[in-house]
Order: structure tokens, then sequence, then C-alpha cells
């Protein structure tokens, strides 16, 4: 149910938020910051990008996933996974509650049906938010990791002793 509602939400919403930094006009991140993305991913990633602007989406997936991948690399994905997993939860939370809404309408129980469409859309609406956190979030870590990884790397049990 959570695919079926997710195969619903986005095309409505135009889109996932992860793509939206390709359309003309993003509310998402800043015309600034989508050409500093640009050009990150020009100098970091390698891959020749002139524009994200009308970037065919199949293209865009594969780019955004190396993103992603380069943004764990620098040890930054935990606020990304948060939003991530919170789309998740809501999301299922939501196709369960349809699922169940359904279920009291076919018995007749109007008020648990009733309560349970007003839940539905209450958790697909959290699930949308969250979408849109994520996406957001991916693209500034993106530009706020340094060039090169930041992250510490644990000591040696004997580098530890020694100390």
């Amino acid at each position: 149910m959570g695919n079926l509602g997710e195969a619903v939400l986005w095309p409505l919403a135009g889109g996932m938020p992860s793509n939206w930094v390709t359309k003309q006009e993003t509310r998402l991140i800043s015309p600034q910051q989508r050409e500093q993305v640009e050009s990150r991913i020009r100098s970091r990633l390698g891959i020749a990008v002139e524009t994200l602007r009308g970037l065919d989406q199949r293209v865009w997936w594969s780019i955004s996933r190396q993103i992603y991948s380069d943004v764990a690399r620098h040890g930054k994905p935990d606020r990304i996974d948060t939003f991530n997993g919170n789309y998740g939860l809501n999301r299922g939370l939501s196709g369960a509650c349809s699922l169940l809404a359904c279920i009291a309408a076919i018995t007749q129980n109007w008020l648990s049906a009733g309560l349970l469409v007003v839940l539905t859309a209450i958790y697909g609406y959290r699930a949308y938010r969250f979408g849109v956190y994520y996406g957001r979030e991916l693209y500034l870590q993106f530009l706020t990791t340094a060039e090169t990884s930041t992250k510490a790397t644990p000591k040696r049990k004997e580098q530890q002793e020694k100390a």
C-alpha cells in the first residue's frame, strides 16, 4: 500500500523531491545553490553536466545516487538517513491506515473508516514533508562536505595505549 501511495503522491507533487533540482524552477534549494551543485558534480564527481535544468530523469537518478554515495563517503549521511527513515515510516503508516479504512468501510464501520482516512491523509502529508526534507538535505550536505574526507579514522588499540 505504501508503494501504491508513493506512486500516486509524487507524480501529483511534481516528481520525487530529489529530482526537483532538474526542473526549470525549484524551491528546494536556491538558484545559487543549484549552480554550486552543478559545479561540484563536475569537479568532485567528474561528471560533465552543463546544467541540471531539464536533465533527463533517468540520467539524473544515477547522478543523485552518486551524490548520496559521496556524502556517505565523507561521513555525513546521518540527517539524510533520518529523513529517509521518517519518510518510509510515514509512507507505511499512511498505506496501513488506508488499507484499514477500506476494511472498515467494507464492514460499514463508518466512524472508524472516517478516522482512518484522516490518519491516512496526516501520515501521507508527513511522508511528503520528510521526502522534501530528504531531497533538500541531500544537496545541502553535498555542498557542505569538504573536498577530502574529514571523517576521523578510529585509532588502533596499540596507538591508544601508547597515547
